[in-house]
């Protein structure tokens, strides 16, 4: 049997595959050199774009708060026990936002109406459309968006914290919508993991802190207190659960609780009482609302000044009247900071001065123009001669 002849080239191709796979392993190395070459050089961008200099020259960019409570692009709470008017609160408060003009009876102004996008958690929609028709509140509809975490549920699609396709979803409704205030009611329902544990929930609040400050908007945590909590008279940071992570990383935390002796009164109505638990900004005087129902009809009423008994307040208010008549008289306007710090020898706590006044205006008792920090007052005559 006659040899098969030698190929004359086959050391030729055996050197010219060597040598592309040389260069094919050279330019896997190379590109592999560039990859992270670029990607430290785009670390080293972001590190440098992390650093700043401190400046007592430049003005700070002015915060933005919806309602003088909430900042935009800020992640806030509200922290409450059981039956405590949490999801109440909420309500008035979207329903105020929704028309414009004064929120929670003067406590603050919006010049033009806000949206809220609401992610309704325990209760469900069904609660808050109810409460809408027991209490007749003045709305606009379009401005108030409502979403079941049970409808999503029932529809085989999550809401969910704790899942990216829930936080995918999240994400979706805030970017459709364009809301100016987001509420969770309560947060508690949207997450499976253990609130005590930092290590849980810093993805969760790292991932609603980017929402706020994508879209610049306020996301509103509605949330629970330990059960502890509900025998003390006054609530601290500590009663909030998972209080750790709402301490180290949420910027506006704001308590409701039973004011007084008393939850309710004979009545059965139940006075609540807002204040600041913990703020990165500027404390509010707190301010109260008692809910009260009667004949299916369900009524909120807002004291601005509870520091105040009925009889002060009159004091108060009655001196008040008699100083701007006394020194701007019928016919020169006037504004909250041009009041004392003291009425009838009753000290005025920050703020107040401007809540006399929105409340003097509503009861017709003095003119009023202007808008915000550019409100101004007037005296009417019928006032000035009492």
């Amino acid at each position: 049997m006659n040899p098969q002849p030698k190929d004359p080239y086959a050391k030729i191709y055996k050197e010219q595959k060597y040598y592309e796979e040389k260069l094919k392993r050279a330019e896997i190395i190379e590109n592999y050199k560039r990859k992270k070459l670029r990607e430290e050089q785009e670390r080293k961008y972001v590190l440098k774009s992390l650093q700043s200099n401190l400046d007592n020259d430049s003005a700070p960019r002015p915060k933005i708060f919806i309602a003088d409570l909430f900042p935009r692009g800020s992640l806030s709470a509200v922290v409450a026990a059981p039956g405590t008017g949490k999801t109440w609160f909420l309500q008035l408060l979207a329903s105020n936002l929704s028309v414009g003009g004064q929120i929670f009876g003067g406590f603050s102004e919006e010049a033009k109406p806000l949206k809220s996008l609401i992610f309704a958690g325990e209760a469900g929609p069904d609660l808050l459309f109810q409460r809408a028709h027991e209490t007749r509140w003045n709305l606009n509809r379009e401005n108030i968006v409502v979403v079941g975490l049970l409808d999503a549920e029932r529809k085989n699609t999550t809401l969910m914290l704790d899942k990216e396709e829930g936080r995918k979803n999240i994400e979706y409704f805030v970017q459709s919508n364009k809301p100016d205030i987001v509420f969770f009611d309560t947060f508690a329902s949207f997450h499976t993991k253990n609130e005590n544990k930092f290590d849980d929930m810093k993805p969760l609040i790292t991932f609603l802190l980017s929402i706020a400050e994508k879209y610049n908007v306020a996301v509103v945590l509605m949330h629970h207190t330990r059960k502890s909590a509900t025998k003390k008279k006054t609530l601290i940071l500590d009663d909030a659960i998972g209080s750790s992570i709402f301490i180290r990383l949420i910027g506006v935390i704001l308590s409701i609780e039973a004011y007084g002796e008393n939850q309710s009164n004979q009545s059965g109505a139940k006075t609540m009482i807002v204040r600041t638990l913990k703020t990165w900004f500027q404390e509010f005087e707190p301010f109260t609302f008692t809910i009260s129902s009667e004949d299916w009809q369900t009524s909120i009423d807002i004291d601005l000044l509870p520091a105040f008994d009925e009889a002060v307040k009159a004091v108060v208010e009655a001196g008040v009247l008699k100083y701007t008549g006394d020194m701007f008289g019928l016919n020169k306007w006037f504004k909250a900071n041009d009041l004392p710090a003291e009425i009838n020898g009753i000290g005025l706590p920050n703020g107040y001065a401007q809540r006399l006044l929105t409340i003097l205006a509503n009861q017709r008792k003095l003119k009023r123009r202007g808008f915000g920090r550019n409100t101004f007052y007037q005296c009417k005559e019928q006032e000035v001669k009492k």
